[in-house]
């Protein structure tokens, strides 16, 4: 860690305030906090101003009031968001990288609307290929009801009823009509 940073709880303690008062003055001050590891660390210039706005709230102002007092005493400019960890040289290159993903991924979208145009045209010629061979259709079925049949004539008629009993035990399918 840089000596231009302090660490949060290090800074609030030597405020005399909690941590949490520490990042509530920090969001009304629109400062972002950076992390390192699991600790969250400000710049020294931050420091100062949250000594003021402790200075301020001790004296019974409202914490809203002292930071928007502390805005206006040092101006809008100077208290804009910054991230002071990363040096210039870093940002060209995260800048440059950016401007690389940027291409790439409209190169990609231009590759996915041809490969979208390709496989509709390859549907269309599938469909028609489709139809070329495919049988042809067959004229409609007229379907006829089912009707009950006349019956026949019983082939056990006349016979005696030992007869009769003889076979439907032995063959059955004799006692058919049909």
């Amino acid at each position: 860690m840089e000596s231009a940073f302090r660490q949060l709880p290090s800074v609030a303690r030597k405020l005399g305030v909690t941590v949490d008062q520490c990042r509530y003055w920090l969001s009304l001050l629109g400062i972002t906090i950076s992390h390192q590891g699991r600790v969250r660390i400000i710049h020294e210039d931050v420091v100062e101003l949250l000594g003021k706005v402790a200075e301020l709230v001790k004296t019974g102002t409202a914490p809203r009031n002292a930071c928007m007092a502390v805005k206006r005493e040092i101006g809008e400019a100077d208290i804009l968001p910054k991230d002071l960890s990363v040096t210039s040289a870093e940002t060209l290159d995260i800048n440059k990288q950016l401007e690389g993903i940027k291409k790439a991924l409209l190169l990609i979208v231009e590759q996915n609307k041809k490969t979208q145009d390709e496989v509709g045209s390859l549907r269309q010629e599938n469909q028609l290929l489709r139809l070329q061979l495919s049988p042809p259709m067959e004229p409609e079925r007229k379907i006829i009801p089912w009707q009950l049949a006349a019956p026949g004539i019983d082939p056990l008629a006349g016979r005696s009823w030992l007869k009769r009993f003889w076979v439907e035990l032995t063959k059955p399918e004799r006692m058919r009509r049909n």
